[in-house]
């Protein structure tokens, strides 16, 4: 089923495994062979153009030859990925140093027997089904990409999302093939998944499997949101709005699915804060060129997919959800094929919440932006209180009303900064993360572990002394930014709170626990290098001195400034 296309459609590529070194043929499309002519809001493609002469199964697209998976221990990588086909050649120290100590040992030693996530995973390596195939071989690039002391946000988002496309096509595309073949390997997975996954705290979620869709998708604009933070300090306005869009699309398609009041919030935001991003750019006069027009078409469109969600929620409202989305397109026909009568494909579906939350109140309908100063003048007026709400949002948690990480590296940290360089203080960050909470959600249910977060939060409040600041960065990860601490002061400090929590006794489920804590911090104590690398420096430390800690188990962890 695959030989013939790899040898009509690709170029095969001898590729070294980076962690047992078998030798590995990985084919790759040949350039422009396989494309998406049509896709959909969030990128799927719905339609792709094939540039060879032949009849080609429907499958056949732009995930089919995505991954490079290693025969022998499952190692995954992406074979676009010129790092990744040339690791042997160029920079071999780099490439390897990018992964945890030991896990391509084990990787090697587990793979190869069929034990572990990628041992388990390669067993749905099929030649034959391509649903097993494809979800398999991303989940298992997924897990490599975890094994990466500093995995990438867009690697992981733009992964899960494609897997949430291929749960999307599995009747549309996949049809031929029994599903259950792969959710039962999916399954069998998932224990030694959670259970060998590396603890890192940059992640807003601990990357998981997805057994439908919408569990896709919702890793999927997790990770944006992360990447969204890295690229807001680095990226061009273009790379911003393109995020901005792409993640109120993916918010779209989760309500479309789900009916859930919560997820109708988050994508209504999501095509506020990109009107107001487009708004941004089109007042300033700085910015000039096809970046000015692209804002405006974006403007327009996002206006008129804010009214279409809104549209959609009073259908729900009146109606409630409907049992299956929006089917897709059917599916392409090769080139000498007649085009088939095709199914309609019945999509995932999630349960709603029984009591939905009260509803938000809509943005506003933006007018046709033509350019005028006047037009934008009106459209400033009209989401002005929206926006403020917007960034409101944007800059806490949800969960706990404090503020979040875009807040401690847009203001906070900033801010805290300039006042004590000025003086050549010390200041401290103190990463803090509650244990146990993913058994907490298991045993109690979700809810039981928010409150718990809550509850913990509460706690934290009590603690932070004057001049200091308190955030959520996200998931069960807290800050303490202290000023004016020396490291002998630091350390007692965050003994103290380490104390102070393991000692209280938290409700979940109506009963009195006692939980473990792990925390890291760091300090800047001289000022030789540029403000932003400081501030970079310290939060990263703090960061890594947090994983050493969750290693250990309820410990204090801390790294020194070099």
């Amino acid at each position: 089923m695959i030989k013939p296309l790899v040898e009509q459609l690709c170029r095969v590529y001898t590729i070294a495994c980076p962690a047992c070194g078998a030798e590995n043929p990985f084919p790759r499309y040949t350039r422009d062979v396989c494309r998406a002519s049509s896709t959909g809001a969030d990128g799927h493609p719905l339609k792709v153009s094939i540039r060879a002469e032949g009849d080609f199964p429907v499958w056949v697209g732009p995930l089919t030859f995505f991954w490079g998976c290693c025969s022998t221990c499952n190692f995954s990588g992406q074979v676009d990925d010129g790092d990744f086909r040339q690791w042997k050649k160029k920079n071999t120290t780099k490439y390897l140093s990018g992964f945890y100590d030991g896990a391509l040992d084990n990787v090697k030693t587990k793979g190869t027997l069929g034990q572990g996530p990628l041992g388990l995973l390669k067993k749905g390596h099929s030649e034959t089904d391509m649903y097993l195939r494809l979800l398999s071989q991303f989940y298992s690039g997924i897990y490599t990409e975890t094994l990466k002391t500093a995995p990438a946000a867009g690697t992981l988002a733009r992964s899960y999302l494609r897997v949430a496309w291929i749960f999307r096509d599995t009747e549309r595309l996949y049809s031929d093939f029994d599903p259950s073949s792969a959710q039962n390997l999916l399954k069998e997975v998932k224990p030694a998944w959670n259970r060998e996954i590396k603890p890192n705290s940059n992640y807003p979620v601990v990357p998981g499997i997805a057994a439908n869709e919408v569990e896709a998708l919702r890793f999927a604009i997790a990770y944006f949101e992360w990447n969204f933070q890295t690229l807001s300090s680095a990226a061009g306005v273009e790379d911003e709005m393109r995020l901005m869009t792409l993640m109120a699309e993916i918010s779209y398609r989760i309500y479309e699915q789900t009916g859930d009041e919560a997820d109708f919030t988050k994508a209504q935001n999501g095509f506020s804060g990109t009107m107001q991003k487009c708004l941004s750019v089109v007042n300033d006069k700085s910015i000039v060129g096809g970046a000015v027009n692209r804002a405006k078409d974006t403007l327009e469109k996002s206006g008129d997919r804010g009214r279409e969600l809104r549209a959609l929620k009073d259908s729900y409202d009146k109606n409630g959800p409907s049992e299956t989305a929006s089917p897709p397109p059917p599916p392409p026909c090769s080139k000498k094929s007649a085009p088939a009568a095709a199914k309609t494909p019945k999509a995932d579906t999630v349960d709603a919440p029984a009591k939905a939350k009260p509803a938000v109140p809509a943005a506003a309908d933006p007018p046709s932006a033509n350019g005028s100063d006047s037009s934008v003048q009106k459209k400033v007026e009209q989401l002005d209180k929206e926006n403020r709400r917007w960034m409101r949002l944007a800059s806490t948690s949800e969960l706990t009303g404090l503020p979040n990480s875009l807040m401690l590296k847009r203001l906070l940290l900033p801010g805290l900064f300039k006042a004590v360089a000025a003086k050549r203080q010390p200041l401290g960050c103190i990463l803090i993360s509650p244990e146990d909470i993913t058994e907490i959600n298991g045993k109690y249910g979700r809810e039981s572990g928010d409150k718990l977060i809550k509850e913990f939060a509460e706690c934290l409040k009590t603690l932070v002394r004057k001049g200091e600041r308190l955030i959520h960065l996200e998931g069960v990860n807290f800050a303490i930014l202290s000023p004016n601490l020396a490291e002998h002061q630091a350390r007692k400090r965050a003994d103290g709170i380490h104390k102070e929590l393991t000692s209280r006794r938290f409700t979940v489920n109506g009963n009195a626990l006692l939980i473990g804590v792990s925390m890291g911090f760091s300090l800047i104590q001289s000022y030789t290098a540029p403000p932003k690398s400081l501030q970079e420096g310290l939060y990263k430390r703090s960061l890594q001195a947090l994983d050493n800690a969750k290693i250990k188990g309820n410990q204090i962890e801390y790294l020194q400034q070099k």
